[in-house]
Order: structure tokens, then sequence, then C-alpha cells
């Protein structure tokens, strides 16, 4: 081969290199999320399948360490490596046309416990594991194809490193920003899929125009000129230190980062970014660098210095970026704003992942001085090493340093990880042991255990908040936060900028729960999907009617703070006699059920939340269609100050696909954060009939004015939407549709699509009233949905002007039904908008 040839085989090496790192973590984003909706959307479901990922990864690195050695013909088996990974990553691709069945065959009962647990630990590693080990081939391989003559691994073999993982940030850019907006989940995996045929082709190519040539076996180089001859065990333990430190580390910045950035499938697109983007700069500048260090073994331990000292400092870097009023909002575009978090992470968290970054390069540097690596096996068996230790960090972190030491004690502790082989390599080949050396580590001991407390002491909520912070944890579940304050009460803070509910709004929360349970002749089974404070659900331990209910709760620190905050205001529903709390996820969970409830209460979920977009799909309306009785009823209620009139729409025509017949209610009369809940009947329909008996029934305890009369509930209603339209997209697993609108339209602040509150909000509860059929409604209670969104008008209007509340009471009594507004049995506490009665 010329060496024109050679050269220009190599740049082809390098683009493919780049290709590869595109696809791999372009999948891996997309797997992550597509194993969502299988596992559920919990923090465990993510590191499971980031865990599966890099075991995948490693093994196959350790078997492309086998075929290395043995392969005649590298670039034909790295294209057929990648056609493997093409199509073991079908079964991911289709999940939803096959998986559905997978809870239904298990039960409710199997699923919450061993079988359960064991299904969801296996199927990652059934499904991610695979087609990561296919792309674990690719380094070790390709290494034996090009790494010969004047090629070394300690400098092309890591310029190789660096592009593929430099194409994998890429790939989360493109998956990002272009392909999931454009083609959502299946079409993106799709795109990638046609990725890897081209790289595929472009390895057969190469394989072609080398037909028969083994890589040239380089001679051997005398080794470096150093004073500490390093043995390969030493090396293989700082590969497996670095994947460990950076895994361990990325799922603690991870936590960090959701508490300033908006809590949606973003952030962790953007940290992941930073992270390869690190990683491959480190990687591309290293050969330079180690050469000015004087080779590899004697960069290793200013190198492992340097990486201690910017963990240490991390936690100190991120609170004062965070403090600092830096804005992650109202970008003129999703690139621009995704570019903006990017900046803060990196600003943050670069200059640990940087540094990090440095010593596995320094390590396969180390291993190449002496004797070439020209097979790609020693590397191999590096990557190998480097992946089972970011498997073990990921999991160790995940699982036990972030619920004891909370993110920053856990960044401290990687980095006295590191610290750790500096003391010991600091004195290795030294006969006589140093005074001064024995008392500079002791003294940075020292100093490590005094800063360890002050910095698990930094804020993780917002000290300037107007709240009190009465308790607070980091763990599995995110950084959740007991608050109380005025206008607020107590309630409870989930990553620092979602509110689950609060005490100040008991009487709302209760009728969420409440209301649905008078459309059904006989709630003997109810399920509530999401617990929250407890509130909500514990209003069916009052309803006669209800023989038990399950609360379906995805957070055990959401748990926990119920029973020990709001028992009081939840009347203690975790000890309560007829009534269960499940740790689940809320779609695994009704997957498991077939006939199982008469009522089932979707509660108030975050649009753009990881994950909770599904709980609007058409699949798992489907599903709760299936897991209701005969003549149940499934009731879910939509935040419509966080959704768009079209992405209400959107949601609207999703339910009308499984309810044809959709009922709607609003949840006040307040415009400033209105509820709205759609209403699905199962072989039957609407009847006020119905509901006027279960009042009756329930008449000894119900105080809330609007649930005290069938008049009451009239003024909440806003008709029956009869579709399907057949018109617009519909919310499904494989497009995401609502998951990424709202995502971008949070993370954007677009005035042009405003949320559905005040003004906006009266002029789409108009339109539903005109365009929606009240034909099951009772003459006598005709003209009360109207009379409702006076009331919500009057009282936006006393709202705005607080002079006026005496003449705006006053008349919102004209349009009170005299039924509830005489009824001694009222509690006007309880009134959802402007008391009647001053």
């Amino acid at each position: 081969m010329s060496q024109l040839n050679s050269k220009g085989i190599f740049l082809c090496a390098l683009a493919l290199a780049v290709a590869s790192g595109v696809a791999a973590l372009g999948h891996q984003l997309l797997w992550t999320r597509r194993l969502i909706d299988l596992l559920g959307a919990s923090t465990e479901s993510t590191v499971r399948v980031f865990a599966a990922f890099f075991l995948g990864l490693a093994l196959g690195s350790a078997l492309g360490a086998w075929l290395a050695q043995r392969s005649r013909r590298p670039w034909m088996t790295l294209g057929w490596a990648e056609l493997a990974c093409a199509v073991c990553t079908l079964p991911i691709v289709f999940l939803p046309l096959w998986s559905q069945p997978i809870w239904q065959s298990l039960g409710p009962e199997a699923l919450a416990g061993l079988p359960g647990s064991l299904v969801k630990l296996l199927l990652p590693l059934l499904l991610v594991s695979p087609p990561a080990l296919f792309m674990g081939l690719f380094l070790p391989l390709i290494a034996k194809a090009l790494l010969s003559g004047t090629r070394r691994l300690g400098r092309e073999g890591l310029w190789i490193y660096g592009l593929n993982t430099l194409g994998g940030m890429l790939g989360l850019w493109i998956v990002a920003v272009i392909t999931l907006p454009l083609l959502g989940a299946m079409g993106s995996m799709a795109a990638l899929l046609v990725l890897n045929l081209i790289v595929a082709l472009g390895c057969f190519s190469l394989g072609a125009l080398t037909p028969s040539e083994e890589p040239q076996v380089q001679a051997n180089r005398p080794p470096t000129k150093a004073s500490i001859r390093w043995p390969a065990p030493l090396i293989a333990i700082l590969a497996f230190l670095s994947g460990f430190a950076i895994l361990a580390a990325e799922t603690a910045v991870l936590q960090l980062l959701l508490l300033v950035a908006p809590y949606s499938f973003n952030a962790p697109s953007a940290m992941l970014m930073v992270v390869l983007a690190s990683l491959a700069l480190a990687a591309i500048v290293s050969p330079t660098l180690i050469g000015k260090l004087g080779g590899a073994q004697k960069a290793l331990m200013p190198l492992l210095l340097l990486s201690a000292v910017t963990l240490l400092l991390t936690p100190w870097l991120y609170y004062a970026l965070a403090s600092s009023g830096w804005q992650l909002f109202a970008a003129p575009s999703f690139s621009i704003f995704l570019l903006q978090l990017i900046a803060f992470a990196g600003l943050a968290t670069g200059p640990l992942f940087l540094a990090s970054g440095l010593v596995f390069p320094a390590c396969c540097a180390a291993h190449d001085s002496g004797r070439s690596d020209t097979s790609g096996s020693g590397w191999g068996l590096l990557l190998a090493i480097n992946g089972i230790g970011g498997f073990l960090g990921a999991e160790l972190a995940y699982r036990y340093l972030l619920p004891i030491l909370n993110p920053y004690g856990t960044l401290i502790a990687i980095g006295v990880f590191y610290l750790l082989p500096v003391a010991w390599i600091w004195n290795l080949g030294r006969k006589k042991r140093s005074g001064w050396r024995v008392f500079v580590t002791a003294a940075t001991g020292i100093a490590i255990l005094a800063i360890a407390p002050a910095a698990m002491r930094l804020p993780l909520m917002n000290p300037h908040a107007p709240f009190t912070v009465l308790h607070s944890e980091s763990g599995r579940s995110g950084t959740l936060a007991v608050i109380e304050g005025p206008g607020l009460g107590r309630g409870i803070l989930l990553h620092n900028q979602y509110l689950l509910g609060s005490t100040q709004n008991w009487a709302e929360q209760e009728r969420l729960g409440s209301l649905p349970l008078l459309l059904h002749a006989n709630p003997d089974a109810v399920a509530y999907i999401g617990l929250a404070t407890g509130i909500t659900p514990s209003a069916a331990l009052r309803h006669q009617a209800v023989q038990h209910s399950v609360s379906v709760e995805l957070s055990e620190a959401v748990y926990r703070a119920a029973g020990q905050w709001f028992s009081e205001d939840n009347r203690d529903i975790l000890q309560a006699a007829k009534a269960s709390v499940v740790i689940e996820d809320g779609r695994t969970f009704i997957l498991a059920h077939s006939n199982a409830f008469d009522v089932i209460i979707g509660d108030l979920f975050l649009p753009w939340g990881p994950g909770e977009g599904r709980l609007y799909s058409l699949e798992h309306f489907r599903a709760t269609k299936a897991a209701l009785n005969s003549g149940g009823v499934f009731f879910q209620w939509l935040p419509m100050h966080q959704l768009t009139q079209a992405q209400f729409e959107v949601i609207l025509e999703t339910f009308s696909r499984v309810f044809a017949d959709t009922e709607l209610f609003c949840a006040g009369l307040d415009s400033a954060q209105p509820l709205i809940g759609l209403a699905g009947f199962k072989d039957r329909k609407l009847d006020w009939e119905v509901i006027a008996n279960r009042v009756d029934a329930e008449s000894s305890w119900i105080t809330d004015p609007v649930l005290t009369d069938p008049s009451g509930i009239s003024l909440l209603y806003l008709g029956t939407h009869s579709g399907p339209t057949g018109q617009g997209p519909v919310n499904t697993l494989n497009n995401m549709w609502l998951e990424l609108n709202a995502g971008r339209r949070s993370a954007l602040g677009a005035s042009d699509e405003p949320y559905q509150t005040r003004g906006n909000w009266i002029a789409l509860r108009e339109q539903l009233l005109g365009r929606n059929t009240f034909d099951r409604l009772p003459q006598q209670l005709a003209a009360y949905p109207q009379s409702g969104s006076e009331l919500t008008r009057l009282y936006l209007e006393g709202r705005s002007h607080r002079e006026r509340t005496a003449g705006i009471a006053e008349r919102a009594r004209h349009y009170i039904p005299s039924r509830i507004l005489y009824n001694p049995r009222a509690d006007w506490q309880q009134w959802p908008g402007l008391p009647p009665w001053r």
C-alpha cells in the first residue's frame, strides 16, 4: 500500500470513528428514553439503562481485545459488528409493539415482588447490553487495523478515541435538536440505524482496499526514560479508577444541574454533551500534554492530583454559578437555550471532567510505553476495565453515595478516591520514607476532613426563596424539600422547581380526589396515580362507598415526606385501613392490572417532565381503559397553567381516541392556575342521576359547596366532547409529541404560545362551552355551566381590583345556585372562587 493510500485510509477511519460515535451516543440517549416507557420514569430506570450500556461496552472491549489478536481482516469484522449492532437495536425500536404483555402477564402481585424486580433488572441487560457490546468492539478493532508502522496507541490511538467521543457529543446534539423534533423517537432510531449501515459499508470498503493485508508488527521501542517503572496492574487500577470517578461524578452533577435547569429531557442531554466534549478534548490534547510533562509515567501523578483538586472545588464552583443569577430561560431558539444550558454545565463541571478525562489517555500512553500495542488487544482490555469502573461508579453513586452524602459530599468523596493512589504513587519505589512527604499527606487528609462538612452544608435549595426549608434530602429520587411559607402553607418541592402540592390549597386538592368518585354509582375499588402530599387520595377515605383505594407513587422520598410531614392533612393515609400506597411507576402499575378498578384518577403531571408526557399518551389511555371494570370511570386532571391550547387539544384528541365521549370538568373557578378534568367511561355514559344519588349518599360529610349538590357540580361542567375529530396529531410513545413540545415551550418561554391562565383560560372556557354538547345535562341544570364562566370572570376581576371585592361578591351571588348558596352544610372556606359572603 502506498503512503498516500495509507494516509487516505487513516483519514477515512477517523471519519468512521466520528460517525460511529454519533450513532452510539444517539442510540444511548434514545434507548434511555425508550426504556423509560417500559421500566418507568424513575432515576432507577435511567441508571439501569446507563449501567447496562456501559457493561455492554466493557464486555465488547474485552471481546474486541480477544478478536484483535485473531482477526486477519479487522475492517471486515468491524463492518459485521456495526450490522450486528443495528440488528440488536430492533427490539428497542419496536418496543411499544411487543412489550405491553410483559406487565399484563406478570400481574400486580408479582410486579410488586421479587419477580417484578428481576424482570426490571434483566430487561435492560437483554435489550441494551447486546447492541452496546458490538459498539464496544470498535476501538480495539480499529486499533488493530490502523496502528502499525509509526502509528502509536499513545498518539494516533488517542486521536481516534477522542474523535469517537466527540462524535458521541455530536450524536446527542443531532438527536436532541434535529431528529427528535422532526422525526420523533421511532424516526430518530431509524435514522441512526441507517447511519450504522453507512459505517458498516465504510468498513467493508476499507476492508476491500486491504483484502489480504495484516497490520505490520512494530518493533519494540525502548521504554521511555523514567525514574519509576510502572507495573501493568497499577495501570489497570488507574484505568478502573478513571471510569469509576467520571461516571460517579456525572451521576452527582446531573442532580445538581436539575436544581437550576428546567426539569426536562434536555438537562441530561446537556450534561452528557459536556462530559463527552471534555473527554474528547482531553484525549486529543493528551499526547502533547503528556510529552510536556516528561512522558506518561511521570504525567500520571500530576494528572491524578489535578483531577482530585477539581473534584474537591466543584461544589463551590457550582454553587457560586448557581447563586449568581445565571439565566437559563427566555432564549430566542431551542438551540440557543441548549447552548446556554451547556455553557452553564461546562463552566460548573467542565474543569472536573476535562481533568479527569486526562487520566485514562495517560494510562493508555503508559501502557504503550516500551512496547507498542499494535494489535489493539491491550487497549481493548484497558477499555473494558475502564467501562467496568464506570458501571460500578454510577451504581455506587446512585445507590449509596448520593443518599448518604448528597451531591456535594459525593463529589468530595470521589476526589478522595483520586487522592489515595496519588499518596501511594508519591512514595512508590523510594527506599527511604520522607518525613515531609508524610506530613504533607497527613495535612491534606486533615484539610479534606475539614472542607467536606462545609461542602455538604452548601444549600441545595434556593437560599433567597420566600420559604423555609423544613426538611430536605437528596438521593435516588432526586432532591426533595418540604417547605413552608406565607401564601403557600406547607408543600413538597421537587428538584428546586416543581411544587407537588401544598396545604394552602387543601380544599381544591381534596376536590380533585372527590369529584371523580361522584361520577360512579358504586366506586368500590379506586386507584390514584400519584400520591404527592396525600391530600388528594385521602378524599377516598371519607367516601362510604369506597372499600379500598390504592395510590401509586414513583418516589420513595415523596412517600416518606407525605407520611412524616402531612399526616394531619391527609388523614394519615399511609396508615389507613382501607388505603394502600405502592411505590411504582404509574403507567407500569396500570399495565399490570385488568378489569380491576371502578375509578382511576390521574393526578397532575408535569407535561415536560422526563417520561411524564407518556402518562398523557394514547398507549397509556388504552391501558387505563383495560384496567377499569365495566362501567368504570377514568378521570385525568390537566394543569392548564402549564399547557398551551395546542397542547391541550392534542391531549384531548388523544384521550377521545380511547374514550369517544369525553366529559370535561374544571376543578374550580380560579383562572390563575386552572385545572381541567377529562372523564372517560367504559361501557356507559355520564349519568347525572348517578351524581345526584352519590351526593345524597355522601351528604353527611360533604361540606365543599360545589359538591353538596349537582347544581354546584354543573358550575364546573364544560360539556361532552364527541370525538375523535381525526384532525391534528396525537401523543404517542413513538412521537413523544407532548414531552418534546412542552419541553421546548417551557425552555423558550414563547409568548406567542401562552399558557391557559387568566384571560386565555376564560376564552378557552367559553370556546369549550360553545363547541361541546350538553345533551346529558338535566334541564334544571342547563344554565349553570355558563354561570360558572361568569363566576370565573368575576373572580378574575376581583383579583385585579381588590377594592371592588364587596360589589363583585354581591354580583357573584346571582350566579350561584340557591341550593348551595343557602345550604347550611356549605363551608365557604372551600369555595373554589371569590367567596360570595364577606
